[in-house]
């Protein structure tokens, strides 16, 4: 369990870097809107979900193949680990 401070912190720390992940993204998927995360802080970090929501149900399928899952998932990594998060404690 994380302090409330600390709760504060962490968030804003999350926000901030899954927007850069967010915008990174934009350009290079195709019908990519944007991303969103909950926590429950009682349970971090394996409570995180982070969503990528895309514009259609095709976008997202192919959005789920190839390069493009993998850039989703390095993104997603890149993002967590910049907010101070090992993506294996997650």
């Amino acid at each position: 369990m994380i302090a409330k401070r600390e709760r504060g912190k962490m968030e804003r720390r999350l926000t901030a870097s899954l927007t850069h992940a967010c915008e990174q993204a934009k350009p290079h998927l195709p019908g990519f809107c944007w991303l969103t995360h909950e926590v429950d802080y009682q349970r971090f970090p394996e409570s995180l979900v982070v969503t990528w929501v895309f514009d259609t149900h095709p976008n997202l399928a192919n959005a789920l193949k190839g390069d493009a899952k993998r850039s989703i998932a390095d993104l997603t990594a890149e993002a967590l680990a910049e907010a101070g998060l090992d993506v294996g404690d997650v």
